[in-house]
């Protein structure tokens, strides 16, 4: 076994060993979760909010508007009420949010609601609701048969056609593009900060303990860079396995208890047919080319850390940097065709932010996302050797001077 071999698998293990390793893994995921527990109950009390009716009216026109779907209210069936001194008794205990009373075939309507009550009082829909079914009854009483009154008042069917190019996006699919590029950056945002932290504890912690010296004696500083960046490598594959797994076992797991409706309800399919598989295959290259750069901008940044102080200042000075695409891709979501934003989107670093944005909506091309994918691979290896060599040169350099002085001194010796 190489001697990078032995180092990537040491800090392979060693983070294995870690919980708070486990924690990187399993924090996202929990964080999905209490998002999408708040978002179920936010939807579980907007359709509690509906304000619940009560009617009182003759059995005929009651049960007709009891067949009829509620839009916007919901009718209470089990409550009987007769009087004034009922209706306000309900009103006053909450039992309904409304009392709609109908006297006679539609001679008169009342709805009345408590004094106070916030919920949005559905006024306007049940005075169509009404005219409907008082035009219904009329039409019942002139001898006309149901089908005969639902052919005379029948919507004329009205088709429309939308002419969009190949690379226009529906309104519908620019808010699911909003949604995936909300995703990706903060995703994105969250896996970086997380390695950040480890590369500047395995390259910084070495060098600020002065036990690099120990072993790059053993293992040349070229090998020894490699071999950590590898070890990384592993941590991020295991971490990726870890959640398809999670995933396909959560998947089995919901058909096998009979809650297959549940992964339907997802709409994944729309999600997945609406953008293409060449559109995926680019978005998984930007994230992973700018987990990449923003690692190897760490990893560059560690060789030049003397203190252990330094290694808070390095994950300060990159994890600003990986929130500008974030800035940029909120900016891309109202305005994908600004020149500035245009341009960024090719830059490195940049690109998983107005980029992803602009393939969403289809402001950009495929082949322009195959350019700015191109440019980030070619920065990557770049920036790899850049890397390397600074880590070469600065492994064995020691400063008593804070991170941001020993750049600005390297800076200038060049």
């Amino acid at each position: 076994m190489s001697k990078k071999q032995i180092v990537a698998l040491g800090v392979f293990s060693r983070r294995l060993r870690s919980a708070s390793y486990y924690w990187m893994i399993f924090g996202p995921l929990l964080m999905c979760l209490i998002i999408g527990g708040i978002n179920y109950f936010v939807a579980k009390s907007v359709t509690k909010s509906e304000p619940k009716i009560a009617v009182v009216a003759n059995p005929q026109v009651k049960a007709a508007l009891m067949s009829l779907p509620a839009d916007g209210y919901r009718l209470d069936k089990k409550l009987t009420l007769t009087n004034q001194k009922q209706i306000k008794q309900a009103l006053a205990q909450k039992k309904v949010d409304g009392v709609l009373v109908i006297k006679g075939d539609f001679k008169s309507a009342r709805y009345l609601y408590q004094a106070g009550n916030d919920k949005n009082q559905p006024t306007q829909v049940l005075t169509a609701i009404l005219s409907k079914l008082k035009s219904s009854l009329a039409a019942q009483k002139a001898g006309l048969s149901p089908k005969q009154w639902q052919e005379i008042t029948a919507a004329v069917p009205l088709k429309t056609e939308v002419i969009r190019q190949s690379n226009q996006k529906s309104e519908d699919d620019k808010q699911i593009a909003k949604g995936i590029s909300f995703v990706v950056v903060v995703i994105l945002f969250l896996v970086v900060s997380s390695y950040i932290g480890i590369v500047g504890s395995e390259l910084g912690n070495e060098k600020s303990s002065h036990l690099i010296e120990s072993l790059l004696a053993s293992v040349p500083a070229r090998e020894h860079f490699s071999g950590k960046m590898l070890g990384i490598a592993y941590l991020i594959s295991f971490q990726l396995v870890t959640y398809l797994l999670m995933g396909g076992l959560f998947y089995v797991g919901l058909q096998v208890a009979g809650y297959g409706k549940l992964v339907n309800d997802l709409h994944l399919e729309k999600y997945l047919t609406s953008f293409g598989p060449q559109f995926w295959l680019l978005i998984c290259l930007i994230i992973v080319l700018s987990l990449v750069l923003y690692i190897l901008l760490a990893a560059l940044l560690a060789s030049f850390v003397s203190r252990v102080e330094d290694i808070s200042q390095l994950s300060s000075m990159v994890g600003m940097l990986v929130m500008v695409p974030y800035i940029f891709a909120l900016i891309a979501m109202y305005a994908p065709n600004v020149l500035a934003v245009k341009v960024l989107s090719y830059l490195p670093f940049i690109i998983n932010g107005p980029m992803v944005v602009r393939l969403a909506l289809g402001e950009a091309s495929l082949s322009a996302g195959w350019i700015a994918v191109g440019i980030s691979a070619l920065a990557a290896i770049g920036l790899y050797f850049l890397a390397v060599n600074a880590y070469q040169r600065n492994a064995l350099t020691y400063s008593n001077k804070s991170l941001f002085v020993t750049l600005g001194q390297a800076l200038r010796r060049k």
